[in-house]
């Protein structure tokens, strides 16, 4: 028996995957006063960090599931490839390259504007990216996330963070939390790290757009067209 997978069914459910952090935004005061956040609005970054990673896990084993049944392989070939652990978007990449056969180099002239601090201030603006940029940063955050998740430290204000906790090799770069543009740098303390209010923003927008030029490869390689319309972008958090 024939069963027919397309990629707008794996975006469908990313989107529902997605609505969860993208109300959690709107916990956040607005206006934003001026100043560190209360304890309980911090506590939204994480979760937030925690529920986009996770939305994205399940969405690039969905996307590499789909391709690699799309193109004629077994179940076993399929479970023995498309269980991921924790992945950033160049994984992603990877895996669908080598499991599918599809190339994912990435859009050209493409741009991604991630907020940005300037130096340790409390001062942030909209600064453009690469998708190379995006996959780097992206390895970057599965730190954060580690570091959330396995309690190394709670995420809420300013906290020393650890070195790398995984053991995944990025060429010959080793990737943390503490890299320079992720987490919000604090004055007077440079051991400490923040996931404030604008890491998290980028950190969703990161993944989001990654999402986006992922299925739209996949799409692209079947001949179909997919509608990303109803999958939060955060471009207006």
């Amino acid at each position: 028996m024939q069963i027919d997978v397309d990629v707008q069914s794996v975006v469908n459910r990313y989107a529902r995957a997605l609505r969860g952090p993208r109300l959690l935004f709107q916990l956040w005061p607005n206006p934003r006063k001026a100043g560190r956040p209360k304890e309980a609005q911090s506590a939204l970054c994480g979760a937030i960090v925690l529920g986009v990673t996770g939305a994205f896990e399940a969405f690039a084993e969905d996307l590499v599931a789909a391709a690699m049944i799309r193109n004629g392989y077994g179940w076993a070939q399929v479970a023995a490839n498309a269980d991921l652990t924790n992945p950033n978007i160049d994984d992603a990449r990877a895996k669908l390259a080598h499991a599918a056969g599809i190339d994912v180099s990435g859009p050209q002239n493409w741009t991604l504007k991630l907020p940005t601090q300037s130096g340790t201030s409390t001062a942030w603006a909209d600064k453009p990216y690469t998708w190379g940029d995006v996959l780097q940063k992206s390895k970057s955050w599965l730190e954060v996330r580690h570091c959330i998740a396995h309690g190394a430290v709670t995420g809420i204000g300013a906290e020393t963070w650890p070195g790398p906790l995984t053991t995944k090799k990025h060429g010959t770069k080793v990737v943390s939390a503490n890299d320079d543009g992720i987490l919000a740098q604090i004055k007077g303390k440079p051991a400490e790290r923040a996931l404030y209010f604008w890491p998290t923003v980028s950190c969703a927008r990161i993944f989001s757009a990654g999402a986006f030029v992922l299925a739209k490869s996949v799409a692209a390689e079947f001949n179909e067209s997919v509608d990303l319309s109803g999958v939060p972008d955060f471009s207006n958090v």
